[in-house]
C-alpha cells in the first residue's frame, strides 16, 4: 500500500478515534494524536529515524503527564475569551488579539472537549506543535545530510529543553519559522513545488508566528529580506520580469489580503512603539526590554558611541551576506538570515531573540558532519551543493 493510501486509511480511522479519546482522558487523546502524527511523516525518514521521532514523542509525553510540565494560555487570547469566546465575534471587531487568539483556540476546544482547565488543554495542544517542530527540524535537516541519526538525537534533547525552560507561545513562532524555512530552502534547491503550495505554507508559517510582535515582524522582515536578495542577485532576466508581471497580478487580486496584513503589521509596531512613549523615544526606549536592559545606556551622552558600535556590528554583518552572495552560495543564507535577525531580535525581547537558536544548532550540526567528511552531507552549508 502506497503512502498516500495509507495515510488516508489511517485518517479515516484515528480521526472518530482522537476525537472519542478526547472525550476520555486527555493523556489517551496525547498518544492517538501523536501516532497519527508519528504515521503522516513516517515516509520522509529512514526507519532509525522514524525510531528517534518515536522516542521523543515519548519523552514529550513523560516530560507533560509526568514531570507536569504545563503551559499558560495565551494571556491576550485568553482576556478575549472572558469576554466572548466567539472567535468570529473578535475577527469582525478587527481586534488585534484576534490572530493570537485563532493560533491558540484549538487549546480552548481541547479543554472545552476533555472537561479539563484551560491551561490543561492548551499544554496537550503545544506538547503536539512540539512534536510538528521536531518533525519539521529534521526535515530542515535531511536537505542538508542524508542520515540524521546523531544530529536528530541532539536537537531532541534540545527541543525537550527547551519545552521546559520557553513559555508555550513561542513554540508556534519556531515551528511558523521552520515551516518558511523549508520552503525556502526546498526553492533554492529547485525542487518542484507550486507556487500556490508555496505562499499556502508561508502563509501558515507567519500566521504561527503572530504570537509576539517581535516573531512577527523578525519573521516578516526574513521573508522580505530573502525575497530581494534572491530576486537581485539569483534570478535572470527573464525571472525577473515574470516574477514582476506575477506579483503585480497577485497584488491586485490579493489586495484585500495584502491590506490586512500590512495594516496588521503596522498597527502591532505601532502598539509597541507607543507602549514605550511613542516615536523616536519609543523605538529608543524599546531597547530597554529583554536584551536591551543589559546593553542599554540611560546617559545620552554615550547614546553616539552606543550607536556607532551598533552600527560598526551591523556593516561586518553586511559585510558577511554580501560575501555569501558573491560566492553565490545560496545553501547558507536561509539558515545564517535566520540566526542574525534572531540575534538582533535580543535587543527588543528575549522570546525574539531566542527565535535564533534552532537554526544555529542545525549550522552547527550541519558544519559537524561536514568536517568529520562521512559522505554524510548532500547540501553543503560551507559550498556548493554536494
Amino acid at each position: 500500500m502506497g503512502y498516500k493510501r495509507k495515510r488516508i486509511l489511517f485518517s479515516v480511522i484515528l480521526f472518530p478515534m482522537s476525537v472519542l479519546a478526547a472525550l476520555l482522558s486527555m493523556g489517551l487523546f496525547f498518544m492517538v494524536c501523536s501516532l497519527w502524527i508519528f504515521l503522516w511523516a513516517e515516509d520522509k525518514f529512514s526507519r532509525r529515524e522514524r525510531l528517534l521521532l518515536l522516542i521523543f514523542d515519548i519523552l514529550l509525553m513523560v516530560e507533560i503527564f509526568v514531570g507536569n510540565v504545563q503551559f499558560e494560555f495565551l494571556s491576550q487570547a485568553k482576556s478575549l475569551l472572558n469576554i466572548n469566546a466567539n472567535l468570529f465575534y473578535w475577527f469582525s471587531r478587527g481586534h488585534m488579539h484576534a490572530v493570537r487568539l485563532l493560533v491558540a483556540y484549538p487549546g480552548y476546544l481541547l479543554s472545552l472537549f476533555g472537561n479539563v482547565g484551560i491551561n490543561e488543554g492548551f499544554t496537550i495542544y503545544v506538547g503536539l506543535i512540539f512534536e510538528l517542530l521536531f518533525i519539521g527540524v529534521c526535515r530542515v535537516l535531511k536537505l542538508y545530510i542524508r542520515e540524521i541519526w546523531t544530529s536528530g538525537f541532539l536537537l531532541g534533547i534540545l527541543l525537550l529543553v527547551l519545552s521546559v525552560a520557553m513559555s508555550g507561545r513561542i513554540v508556534f513562532a519556531f515551528l511558523g519559522l521552520f515551516i518558511i524555512l523549508y520552503q525556502d530552502i526546498c526553492l533554492i534547491r529547485k525542487k518542484q513545488v507550486s507556487l500556490i503550495f508555496r505562499w499556502f505554507w508561508l502563509g501558515v508559517g507567519f500566521l504561527l508566528t503572530t504570537v509576539s510582535s517581535g516573531t512577527m515582524l523578525l519573521t516578516f522582515g526574513y521573508i522580505f529580506l530573502m525575497f530581494i536578495i534572491r530576486y537581485l542577485f539569483d534570478c535572470s532576466v527573464k525571472d525577473r520580469v515574470r516574477i514582476a508581471a506575477g506579483g503585480g497580478i497577485a497584488c491586485v487580486i490579493m489586495f484585500p489580503v495584502w491590506s490586512k496584513v500590512a495594516g496588521y503589521i503596522i498597527k502591532m509596531l505601532n502598539k509597541n512603539i507607543s507602549y514605550f512613549g511613542g516615536g523616536i523615544e519609543g523605538m529608543v526606549n524599546m531597547l530597554k526590554h529583554g536584551m536591551g536592559r543589559i546593553i542599554y545606556i540611560a546617559d545620552s551622552r554615550f547614546y553616539f558611541i552606543y550607536f556607532i558600535l551598533l552600527a560598526g556590528i551591523l556593516v561586518i554583518n553586511v559585510l558577511l551576506f554580501v560575501e555569501l552572495i558573491i560566492r553565490r552560495q545560496w545553501e547558507k543564507l536561509p539558515l545564517c538570515l535566520a540566526v542574525n535577525l534572531g540575534l538582533y531580535g535580543f535587543c527588543v525581547g528575549i522570546s525574539t531573540g531566542t527565535m535564533m537558536i534552532l537554526p544555529l544548532a542545525l549550522i552547527i550540526l550541519i558544519r559537524g558532519n561536514e568536517r568529520r567528511g562521512e559522505g554524510n552531507v548532500i547540501f553543503n552549508c560551507g559550498g556548493t551543493p554536494g
